[in-house]
């Protein structure tokens, strides 16, 4: 398959990711997957989501600063865990070494 149809795979889905105690309503579009040098697989995502704040209350991601909810989302394990289960489904390899590369952030469910 190449990089053209594969991508084109990787985005007819949107994945769900299951509740933790500081995400809610999260869905996530892989829009690109490619491989670095054989070592780890980079993926650009749009990510739509309510993050849990320090009053208990729950905020869209757009709340944030764009550069700490960047870094909070690369730290879930629930949604790296989905995106390598997802790119592994299309073909590429099944790494620990999935790195997060570009994240959109949308602040709409609808948009992702």
């Amino acid at each position: 398959m190449n990089k053209r149809k594969l991508n084109q795979n990787l985005r007819t889905r949107i994945l769900p990711i299951i509740e933790t105690y500081a995400l809610k309503d999260c869905k996530v579009r892989v829009i690109r997957a490619r491989q670095n040098y054989g070592r780890y697989t980079s993926v650009d995502i749009r990510i739509s989501a309510s993050v849990r704040s320090s009053q208990d209350s729950w905020l869209p991601l757009h709340f944030y600063g764009p550069r700490h909810i960047r870094g909070f989302i690369r730290n879930q394990e629930q949604i790296t865990q989905t995106i390598n289960e997802w790119t592994k489904l299309w073909g590429l390899p099944n790494d620990s070494c999935i790195t997060l590369k570009n994240i959109e952030l949308v602040s709409s469910p609808t948009k992702v």
